[in-house]
């Protein structure tokens, strides 16, 4: 069993759509629909977000056993925040425009 396989025995174990899944982790139906026909692998991100969204570890979800599977169909869907999104990235985005800047600013004085 693949990582797809378990990603829509997870959704399908939830009684989810893949509109409502997709909508709930935050990501296009394209995408995640590419993700359970194993078109396109998702990020950790991603993965992070399912997670918490499902209530199991990464390797819970990479790993699928029914006691997995269980254990979601118990538990109510998380819904992911807003607020929970990385701030490191923002920083990484700052420091690159603020590099670009300052390469940009040595060009001109040259």
């Amino acid at each position: 069993m693949n990582l797809a396989d378990n990603l829509k025995k997870l959704r399908v174990a939830k009684q989810l759509s893949l509109t409502e899944l997709a909508a709930l982790g935050g990501v296009s139906l394209g995408y995640y629909n590419k993700l359970e026909r194993y078109v396109m692998k998702p990020s950790v991100e991603l993965l992070i977000d399912l997670s918490s969204l499902f209530g199991l570890t990464i390797d819970e979800i990479v790993y699928l056993n029914d006691s997995a599977i269980k254990k979601v169909r118990s538990k109510p869907i998380q819904k992911r925040s807003a607020a929970k999104k990385p701030v490191v990235k923002i920083e990484i985005k700052k420091a690159a425009v603020k590099k670009a800047a300052k390469k940009a600013k040595s060009k001109k004085r040259k």
